[in-house]
């Protein structure tokens, strides 16, 4: 049968339960959670490589509504050309496409990602909000051309509106 405990002997366990709830306390050196997503955010794309193609994407409004809980999302270009590529030299612009919902959402944490499709491709964001006002990360492009699927990797940031 084990010795019975004393109460001085409680009271430092007690005390070094309390200490170890007590560190787990609010930190700011840790990650940015975000509590309140829903409005507006201008979202770029910066550098976009690869296939001998670099992209540079402006111009596109994200829209989340909803709260953590049920988040829900869409995207829309500004109508212009906002897809500005080099390609063998050669600079091209495109026009980004109409709006839609987002197809995936995904927030857990601070880790946020996202995919959409438009005319001028595939697009999937996966990154961190960083702040109450800013988001980044990093961007794969499936853009279609000539019958080949170009795959170009960048980095997106976002800033509410």
């Amino acid at each position: 049968m084990p010795a019975p405990v004393s109460w001085s002997m409680r009271s430092r366990l007690a005390a070094i339960l309390i200490a170890a709830v007590g560190c787990g306390g609010d930190d700011s050196t840790g990650p940015f959670v975000p509590t309140e997503l829903a409005g507006q955010w201008s979202w770029t794309v910066s550098n976009a490589t690869g296939s001998g193609r670099s992209c540079n994407v402006s111009g596109v409004t994200l829209t989340f509504t909803g709260s953590n809980g049920a988040l829900s999302g869409s995207f829309a270009g500004s109508g212009g050309q906002n897809v500005s590529c080099t390609v063998g030299g050669q600079n091209t612009l495109s026009n980004f496409g109409g709006g839609a919902a987002l197809s995936t959402l995904t927030l857990t944490g601070s880790a946020i990602s996202f995919r959409f499709t438009t005319t001028a491709g595939d697009w999937v964001s996966t990154g961190n909000v960083t702040g109450p006002d800013t988001m980044t990360g990093s961007a794969t492009i499936r853009l279609p051309s000539g019958g080949v699927v170009n795959a170009l990797t960048g980095t997106w940031t976002a800033t509410r509106l």
